[in-house]
């Protein structure tokens, strides 16, 4: 709540803002900005994250500034992308992610290794309904 000073020393309560600053496209594009990635090194360890950036995250986790797990493990490379998507989303599926022994199973083996598109930067990227599935098939 705010309060504001009003004669006689009385606090009073200050209405509520009213209208909204930003436009609904403009909020959902700010909140669907963060991506899922998983990393392969050459001895099969995998590393899943989130970023707004996958390009630019992959080069800090190759330069062993990234994060600590990744350092002195590398290098990395991008094997899997999905989003954009909400940050608390991008939060649950890379926890799903983690937890998905199958999944990280299929992605380091070259014969399950789904088929993925590339997009402007060339990382692998799968997103909507065929993550789902493949998240209900394993």
């Amino acid at each position: 709540m705010q309060y504001s000073s009003a004669e006689k020393g009385r606090y009073v309560k200050k209405p509520a803002p009213t209208g909204k600053t930003k436009s609904d496209d403009t909020a959902s594009a700010v909140l669907a900005e963060w991506f899922v990635y998983v990393l392969l090194n050459a001895a099969g360890v995998a590393y899943t994250g989130i970023a707004k950036d996958v390009a630019a995250r992959l080069e800090k986790h190759n330069a062993g500034t990234g994060a600590k797990f990744t350092r002195g493990r590398g290098p990395w490379r991008a094997v899997h992308r999905e989003g954009p998507m909400p940050k608390g989303d991008a939060l649950r599926r890379e926890l799903t992610i983690k937890g998905d022994t199958a999944f990280k199973a299929g992605l380091k083996s070259s014969e399950t290794l789904p088929v993925f598109h590339s997009d402007a930067d060339g990382l692998p990227a799968r997103g909507g309904a065929d993550v789902l599935a493949i998240a209900l098939e394993t």
